[in-house]
């Protein structure tokens, strides 16, 4: 009677850890969700076969699918081949290295141009063993679209600033700029001969007090 008694105490210790464990388990997965489904980047896992097994909501956001169709799925299933490629080749990469790599990823989807940050990573377990792989894509698009028009901006105006100098360097009339202080910024080769001073020169100077000394000092 009294192992009886011990067994049941026994089992209902076990009963109760079981019940608390699993109870842990569904608060952490609450809660790992949580910040999935939170976060600005999409988020996805995959299997060694290349089959997805995790997506958040920012991945159903952006390429309109639901993390159940996406499940078992690849991504020559879910994507042109051309975005497939990319996404494939990257992901081999990471896979002969075994070790996080960061890329810029391009691609045209469903009408609209993307460029993800994206962090890919093998995933492993308690024995080190990979079987998965996870990444973390951040769309810069916008970004990048801000530094193309930038970077656009600064060529047009370096061929701006090309031609005007061309029209200087060429020009038979001597031409001469000054800034707000009356300082010289710009003395073309015309100029250099008329006066007689080299443009480096002059650059700087007063244009009163080099150009017209006499009569800047009669006033």
């Amino acid at each position: 009677k009294g192992d009886f008694a011990q067994m049941g105490h026994t089992f209902n210790a076990m009963s109760a850890e079981i019940i608390r464990s699993h109870t842990v388990l569904k608060e952490n997965e609450k809660r790992f969700r949580s910040i999935l489904n939170n976060s600005q980047s999409a988020i996805f896992i995959k299997d060694l076969e290349g089959r997805y097994q995790l997506v958040n909501r920012r991945f159903e956001e952006w390429f309109h699918v639901t993390e159940d169709e996406a499940w078992g799925q690849t991504d020559l299933d879910l994507f042109p081949t051309h975005t497939s490629r990319i996404f494939l080749e990257n992901e081999r990469k990471v896979m002969q290295a075994f070790q996080a790599m960061e890329v810029e990823e391009r691609f045209a989807y469903d009408d609209k141009e993307y460029t993800l940050f994206s962090i890919r990573f093998p995933l492993r377990d308690e024995y080190e063993t990979v079987y998965g792989i996870c990444c973390i894509a951040t769309d810069i698009s916008e970004r990048k679209a801000v530094e193309e028009n930038l970077h656009q901006a600064h060529e047009t105006l370096k061929q701006r600033e090309s031609r005007l100098r061309a029209i200087l360097d060429n020009a038979l009339d001597a031409i001469m700029t000054t800034d707000g202080d009356g300082r010289i910024i710009e003395f073309n080769p015309a100029a250099e001969h008329l006066f007689g001073y080299a443009e480096r020169e002059v650059l700087g100077q007063n244009l009163a007090t080099l150009i017209l000394p006499s009569h800047h000092n009669s006033g």
